[in-house]
């Protein structure tokens, strides 16, 4: 399951957190600059 973006300061920071196969978060910071963590 992908829940949809959360918007912390729109233009600077958002993320998501999704659930399909363990943990997973993703993140962009200033819409160029993107992480991703997983946890299984």
């Amino acid at each position: 399951m992908v829940d949809s973006w959360i918007v912390v300061q729109d233009g600077t920071y958002r993320y998501q957190v999704n659930r399909d196969y363990g943990v997973g978060i993703r993140s962009v910071i200033f819409g160029y600059l993107a992480t991703e963590v997983r946890w299984d």
